[in-house]
């Protein structure tokens, strides 16, 4: 019975999706302020972030040296 009306429901033009979606990435910062950016922008900020990552890893190895990392 309920499966039937979802079916129904499922069907019926009117509730049909008439904007055309757009990728956009939504950020909110711990509800103080909402960023708005392109997917493209995003893949940009993520690969920042990596590189910036990597490069603090880099950084620290450099820094102590890689010997205490080494288990004897």
């Amino acid at each position: 019975m309920l499966l039937n009306l979802v079916k129904e429901l499922a069907d019926i033009e009117d509730l049909e999706n008439k904007i055309s979606p757009t990728q956009v990435v939504y950020f909110d910062y711990l509800n103080l302020f909402l960023l708005t950016y392109s997917t493209s922008v995003a893949q940009i900020v993520d690969i920042l972030i990596g590189l910036c990552a990597i490069i603090t890893v880099l950084y620290y190895l450099w820094i102590v040296g890689y010997s205490k990392f080494i288990l004897y």
